[in-house]
């Protein structure tokens, strides 16, 4: 996951559209306040960025101070599937593009 999404930012293949639409707390909690786009894809730089092996054989983003890795997490595992579905695809016959 971790590797192809690496592979993803080196061939060109993530961009960011100026206009996006994310699932937050304001879709199920009345009172809650929408994050703004450009604190999202400041967080998600800052999560993956600290990806890191760690002594115990896990890859993660999170800290020791209670960052966590949840927005990078589900990024990564969008761009994984991604692949899983376009290898299946192409190994049916479905063309893969």
């Amino acid at each position: 996951m971790v590797q192809q999404t690496y592979l993803a930012f080196i061939n060109g293949a993530v961009a960011v559209n100026s206009r996006v639409v994310v699932a937050d707390r304001t879709a199920f909690e009345t009172h809650a306040t929408a994050t703004p786009f450009c604190e999202l894809n400041t967080e998600l730089g800052a999560q993956l960025i600290r990806f890191a092996d760690r002594p115990d054989g896990t890859i993660s983003g999170k800290t020791f101070d209670g960052d966590n890795d949840d927005l990078a997490m589900s990024f990564m595992l969008a761009i994984y599937w991604r692949v899983c579905v376009l290898s299946s695809s192409s190994t049916l016959g479905g063309g893969g593009g």
